[in-house]
């Protein structure tokens, strides 16, 4: 049994413990997950399928017929592996780095120098090629691609916050005004991607229906955030992956207009991207100031995990720039 048909088979079934009265059956099925996910090189595509499928559940539209069995014990068995899974090995990887950390008065200083040094970022020649030599064509499909994490970040945004009460809590709340318009339906930065998506016809439902459209690389962008953000215990590491983004966002973003333009789109239809420029330059400081340093300086300890999520981001955003710069010159 493949495990991205048995993911859906549980989630959509109507039998809410699907597999659980049985417990040889369901020995069998857990089984499968446990070997899947610890094979994980061997099973990466169908694994983060079958993960983001899982893990997006719980944002899909409550005001429908359609069963979604989104809490099963065996969906959480599978998020709890995979999470536990990525984070031992990029703890691995990065056993040296995380051995010597910055102290909390050098971190902003280490941490801009590294992301900005990172091949992810505007040096990489997929955003040489976008600004560049992109067609319509390409243009369109890059962002087609980006949906599973970009239709779910106002979400993330939202479900962090619970728990934090300090001023972390104050940047989080500031960022999620951004992300709803300052109250403008409009100008909810969701809203204006599904307005930009309508103007050069790209499905909106891809991330729902689809999901086997997706190159690997964009699932496990979004799978990083999402089995973070339902964990306690990853919260900080969140909050690393979360400083690398706004960090590194708006130089790429620049390089992304530009080829948009030059295809003669309309700054209205991209307004989207041209957002996104503003308001990610002024979260970055705000991540940093408000959330990261105090909660070093209040606790150094929280630093490893913190970077962790910062090299997951970095990790997984060169994933998305090799594989879509291969994708979209095919």
């Amino acid at each position: 049994m493949q495990l991205f048909e048995l993911t859906k088979e549980i989630l959509f079934s109507t039998d809410p413990s699907l597999y659980l009265s049985d417990l040889e059956k369901r020995n069998e099925v857990v089984s499968l997950v446990i070997d899947k996910v610890n094979n994980y090189e061997d099973n990466r595509v169908e694994v983060n399928r079958a993960v983001f499928l899982a893990l997006s559940a719980i944002y899909r539209d409550p005001f429908t017929a359609e069963s979604c069995n989104d809490d099963h014990p065996i969906l959480k068995e599978l998020i709890h592996r995979y999470q536990l899974k990525i984070c031992q090995d990029a703890s691995k990887k990065h056993a040296g780095l995380l051995s010597s950390l910055p102290s909390a008065e050098n971190f902003e200083e280490w941490c801009i120098d590294i992301v900005q040094k990172d091949e992810s970022n505007v040096g990489h020649p997929l955003f040489i090629f976008l600004q560049k030599d992109s067609t319509l064509a390409q243009l369109r499909e890059y962002i087609a691609q980006e949906s599973p994490f970009d239709m779910y970040f106002s979400d993330i945004i939202s479900s962090m916050q619970a728990g934090h009460y300090a001023g972390e809590r104050e940047e989080m709340l500031e960022n999620f005004w951004d992300e709803m318009g300052h109250g403008a339906k409009e100008n909810f930065h969701r809203n204006m991607r599904v307005d930009m998506m309508n103007a050069f016809d790209i499905p909106l439902s891809l991330h729902l229906e689809d999901i086997e459209y997706f190159d690997v690389s964009q699932l496990v962008l979004a799978n990083y955030y999402l089995m973070c953000v339902h964990s306690r215990r990853t919260q900080n590491i969140l909050i690393g992956m979360m400083l690398a983004t706004e960090c590194m966002v708006p130089g790429r973003l620049e390089m992304q207009i530009a080829g948009w333009l030059r295809n003669g789109a309309s700054k209205d239809q991209i307004k989207y991207l041209i957002e996104h420029v503003h308001v990610d330059e002024e979260h970055a400081k705000g991540w940093m100031k408000h959330v990261v340093l105090p909660l070093i300086q209040k606790d150094q300890a929280l630093c490893q995990d913190i970077v962790l999520g910062i090299m997951l981001r970095l990790d997984a955003a060169t994933e998305v720039c090799d594989a879509m710069y291969a994708h979209l010159r095919k």
